[in-house]
Order: structure tokens, then sequence, then C-alpha cells
């Protein structure tokens, strides 16, 4: 089926999540960055999500030197401004969320001394050649001289994080690198267990080598290449493995079409809402 009847503009800009959509399917990415389809009645982060933003929001209060109390208010403050309910049970309660900030700053609390934080919560946008990389990095400190990147990272199983290879935690350590001009290669990695019973915390230190960096800009260059062949064609392949994960693609009937005519007679079922994170914040 080739797609040249419906209208889209190429991004200039890719993230994360628009390269990731891309490698599980690029129908997918089509849908969703390509004509922006959201299907209607359903919000761009659910509880889980929102729930990481705000916890997130508290590690960096304590990271600036406020108490439990003070960073467990900012925290709750992020989360409500979502208008978003809260879990019925822990952890995804304002509780859990307290208790993941203690267990966060107990754990830590000596380590972190070692650290100097020097920009939590900081965004990029740099050109990787004939497009922009970005990205929110949870934090860069320097630790013995030298640079790296921190990040924060939410899970049920510390087993469900793989820290290397981690595209996510090279691409950032790439865009420090440019931004800042020195080799940037050490990345440290916060994990928060989230679980009924308990929430656990564990601290990874990982590194990138050259030839790990230059892999990561070299790949993502030719993703971007051929996505942008598949833009000119009208073409693109679906990738029908991904068609059930997370609780099933929300692009499954407009892939289950027959024609495009088709899929414009359905289009009213969806809003259109592009990703453009980097419009929101200012950047390094």
């Amino acid at each position: 089926m080739n797609f040249k009847d419906l209208e889209g503009e190429f991004p200039e800009n890719f993230d994360n999540l628009i390269l990731q959509s891309a490698r599980n399917c690029p129908r997918n990415f089509f849908f969703r960055h390509i004509l922006h389809l959201v299907p209607k009645g359903v919000p761009e982060m659910g509880m889980k999500a929102i729930f990481g933003i705000a916890l997130h929001k508290g590690v960096e209060r304590l990271w600036h030197g406020d108490s439990i109390e003070q960073a467990s208010e900012a925290a709750i403050e992020e989360f409500n401004s979502f208008g978003m309910e809260w879990g019925e049970k822990l952890p995804y309660t304002a509780q859990g969320l307290q208790m993941a900030l203690i267990s966060w700053a107990a754990q830590f609390k000596d380590s972190n001394k070692d650290f100097n934080m020097y920009a939590p919560e900081v965004g990029f946008l740099v050109p990787m050649g004939d497009f922009n990389y970005y990205g929110r990095i949870d934090g860069v400190y320097t630790k013995d001289g030298k640079r790296g990147v921190w990040e924060l990272k939410t899970t049920k199983s510390a087993y469900y994080i793989c820290e290397n290879p981690h595209n996510q935690i090279t691409g950032y350590l790439w865009a420090v690198s440019q931004t800042t001009g020195e080799r940037v290669k050490e990345a440290t990695l916060d994990i928060i267990q989230l679980q009924v019973r308990k929430i656990d915390c564990t601290r990874i230190t990982t590194q990138r080598s050259e030839w790990n960096i230059g892999s990561f800009v070299a790949e993502t260059q030719f993703l971007v290449s051929v996505l942008r062949g598949m833009f000119e064609a009208g073409i693109w392949p679906m990738n029908t493995a991904y068609c059930t994960n997370w609780g099933g693609c929300a692009y499954r009937d407009l892939c289950a079409c027959k024609s495009v005519d088709t899929i414009q007679r359905l289009l009213p079922m969806y809003d259109t809402r592009k990703w453009e994170p980097w419009k929101e914040e200012e950047l390094a």
C-alpha cells in the first residue's frame, strides 16, 4: 500500500521516543510522527508515567538540598498538576511517592556527596547530520574532575533495565560531549524498583567507548536516512510482531484497512497531536 496520498511532513527533530517508534515499527512511526495521530480520548501520558515525572521532580529537589518534606510536597504538587487521579494502592499513591523519595535519600545519602550535580534536568537539541537530536537529561554531574550523565529510572524489577547497551544513555553522552566540547563517557543510573510491598534503590555506573558512541551516531543517521527514503517512496513497512505489544498498537485498525480511502474514513477516530517536547523548555 502506498501512503503518498496522506499528507505529512518529515520530522526535523528526533528524540529517543520517536527513534524507538521507528525501530519498533515504521508504520507506527508514520501514523504517530508523520501524521501525528492519537486515538481520541487517550491522554498523552498514563498515571504511571506521571508518577515517574513527579518522582523525578522530588529527587531533583533533594539534589538541591531540600528536605524530604519539601521534596515530597513538590513531587505531589507536580503529580496533581496533570489532573490525574492517584492509584488506589501502593506504590502509585502520594504515600508511595514519599516512600520512594525516603528510600532514595537513605540509600545514597553518603555517596551523593561525591557528586557535584551542577545541571539537573537539562534539555538539549543538537545537530546530527541533516536532523537534530533532542533529549532531556535528568542531570549532568562532575565527579573526580570529570563530567558524567545521571539518569533516574523507575521499574518493577531491576532486571528490566539494561544499562549497556542502552541507546538513550549512549545518545545523552554523545550530546553532552557535543555541547561541552569534552569527551564524556560515564553515566550513573539510579534505579528505583516500585513494588507493592517494598521500594528498593540500586545505583549502576556504566561507560561508553568512542566506538560505542560512534556506532550509535552512525546507526541513528542511517535509520533516519532509511525513514526519509520510506517517506519519499510513500511506503511504510509493518512489524506485525509489534501489533500486540503493551496491550496492542493504537493503529491496528488503520493497518488492517484495504485502501488509503478506507484509512481516510477512519481518521475522525483520531486527534492530531504533535510530539514536540523541545518547544516546551529552554535548551542547553
